[in-house]
């Protein structure tokens, strides 16, 4: 065999090819060894076999210079040499590739231009389903000639291809040019993070209409082929991840679109590590560089308006996580020029151990602090296994996700739709008859909220009074929590004062070892609240036994007299009374005057 090894230090890029053919294209990084052993490594893991000859070259050889020296090796070591390829006779300037997923707007076009002028004819076959939609024929066409067809493509499940045939000069058959199958309209959207974004489940089908280009994380620049999306493996290869390759299902049953998922998904990875090289944005050794090069390959660049990111486990809450985050961002709105929607999906307790309850409140302040960014929770789903989830769990949060592009994506409402409850404002009232301190909580995007029932984990009841502290102290529980339309009414007692007030602990339940599994606060739908840590009070009242009708649960029952106190807890009490109106409230939509003699 003859070896040919081109390498640039600079970049890494090395490419090996045996008898002339190509076999590898990949990074590899610097080698700061003093020496350098042939046929060894470190002085050790021989090669098992023999070397005739080496030549080494301190530049790219020219592509006459590189014919002579392998002529030279194949001639004294009898070696047979791999032709070169043909000479191809149309150079293509636009055309389909197999499985490829076009912009419908854009329509499907083959155009090249003739390089030869041994041609007896050029066809161009388009066809949707088996049906032709587009045909051209060229006869005799000279070299600098162009040839071109389009068709309009309509967005639906529809599979087109498209064939060029040449007849050359003195040949009896024909050669086939371009043949490209199965590509459909669609949409293209892009996935990253760590484990969780790519975690798969092999149950899935594979579906025809969702596609993926170029191999999860691959070094590789010559793989850019596309692919069927799958979720048999947790990266690599076309996997895209259990939920991403759900969410392309629901696109193409929902809403009739096929899509194109390019993951950079990447499991144990810090945000850091998803950072752009500020040197080559293009170094595929890193994670961002191979994911960029792949959107830049598949021609879908301008075309990506969506991106979701589940990252966060492997980072803590000294890691400057929102600042990294700006910085994450801003590389994706500047290669991504038409990105419209980031969504962040924010972690739960479990995976990499604790520290997480600051970062988990700096994730929930992202779509605060940028117009784009819609953060969705993790805290909920079923299925979790203290770190990823079994195959329901990202199936749920597949359909969460799709409702949340489905409405966006449909204007189905008013500015930018959100799914998970956000914590929005809190209030603080001091009863000191009940010796109670009452918090209530209000929520954005909450409409009718639950707290799921208490379950036994970890050998141990779980109630709603988990899932909840004060003061930064997570010991410090409410005594009940009553969760009523799109509020959460705490009970603590009268002391200490409380200052602030969290949603989820850090990582485990108070045992310091089960971590934590909820209860959780969710809509009736089953979308889990951001969790936050730390809140700050606002105070409402003070020592007083002021009624408040927004912060009463429907079941309960309190007789106010004309000054707004409350005066009796019960419709039992009304006889003690002293004679006078009063105004009892049995839920907040009845209310009714009545006179105790």
């Amino acid at each position: 065999t003859v070896l040919r090894v081109r390498h640039n230090d600079e970049s890494g890029r090395t490419s090996i090819s045996y008898n002339n053919v190509k076999t590898s294209d990949d990074i590899i990084p610097s080698n700061l060894d003093s020496v350098v052993f042939i046929g060894a490594y470190a002085n050790s893991n021989g090669l098992n076999g023999a070397i005739g000859e080496i030549l080494i070259f301190e530049r790219n050889l020219t592509p006459a210079e590189e014919l002579q020296v392998e002529t030279y090796l194949h001639d004294r070591f009898l070696i047979a040499r791999t032709p070169d390829p043909p000479k191809p006779v149309i150079e293509f300037l636009q055309a389909p590739r197999t499985l490829e997923v076009i912009d419908a707007n854009s329509g499907l076009t083959v155009r090249g231009i003739v390089i030869s002028d041994s041609l007896e004819s050029v066809s161009i076959d388009l066809r949707r389903n088996d049906t032709t939609v587009g045909s051209k024929t060229y006869t005799k066409p000279k070299a600098g000639d162009t040839i071109s067809c389009s068709t309009d493509v309509k967005q639906e499940l529809i599979s087109y291809s498209a064939t060029v045939v040449c007849k050359k000069s003195g040949k009896p058959l024909s050669d086939t040019m371009l043949s490209a199958t199965d590509v459909v309209p669609g949409i293209v959207f892009a996935v990253t993070g760590q484990s969780n974004s790519i975690f798969g489940d092999g149950s899935l089908p594979i579906s025809v209409w969702a596609r993926t280009f170029g191999g999860n994380f691959s070094q590789s620049s010559s793989d850019t082929n596309y692919a069927r999306s799958t979720a048999t493996g947790n990266g690599g290869a076309n996997n895209v991840g259990a939920w991403a390759l759900q969410l392309q299902n629901s696109m193409a049953e929902q809403l009739r679109t096929a899509s194109l998922c390019i993951s950079g998904g990447v499991g144990g990875t810090r945000i850091e590590q998803h950072l752009p090289d500020v040197n080559n944005r293009l170094n595929l050794g890193t994670i961002y560089g191979s994911w960029l090069y792949r959107v830049i390959k598949s021609g879908a660049r301008e075309r990506i308006r969506w991106l979701f990111w589940y990252q966060g486990e492997s980072n803590h809450d000294e890691d400057n996580y929102a600042v990294h985050f700006d910085n994450l961002r801003m590389a994706w709105k500047k290669d991504l020029p038409n990105l419209q929607y980031i969504v962040v999906v924010q972690i739960r307790p479990g995976c990499a151990g604790p520290r997480h309850a600051k970062l988990r409140d700096d994730q929930r302040q992202l779509q605060d602090r940028y117009p784009d960014v819609i953060v969705h929770a993790a805290g909920g789903l079923p299925g979790h296994d203290g770190c990823h989830y079994a195959g329901v769990g990202y199936t749920s949060l597949s359909q969460q996700l799709f409702e949340i592009y489905r409405r966006n994506e449909l204007s189905m409402q008013p500015g930018m739709f959100r799914a998970a409850p956000t914590p929005r404002s809190t209030a603080l009232r001091r009863l000191p008859s009940s010796q109670r301190q009452q918090i209530r909580v209000s929520f954005e995007h909450g409409g009718d909220l639950i707290m799921t029932t208490d379950a036994l984990i970890g050998g141990k009841l779980r109630t709603a009074a988990d899932a909840w502290f004060a003061n930064n102290t997570m010991t410090l529980h409410p005594e009940s929590v009553t969760v009523n339309g799109s509020q959460a009414v705490l009970e603590f007692p009268y002391e200490p004062p409380i200052t602030s007030v969290s949603y989820v602990p850090d990582y485990t339940y108070d045992d310091a070892s089960t971590i934590f599994q909820g209860p959780w606060l969710t809509t009736l739908g089953g979308v889990g609240a951001l969790s936050f840590h730390n809140l700050p009070m606002t105070t409402t009242g003070v020592d007083e036994d002021r009624f408040d009708a927004a912060e009463l649960p429907d079941d309960f029952r309190h007789a106010v007299d004309l000054t707004g106190r409350i005066v009796a807890t019960c419709m039992d009490e009304c006889d003690r009374l002293p004679a006078g109106a009063y105004l009892v409230i049995h839920s907040r939509s009845t209310r009714k005057v009545f006179l105790v003699r």
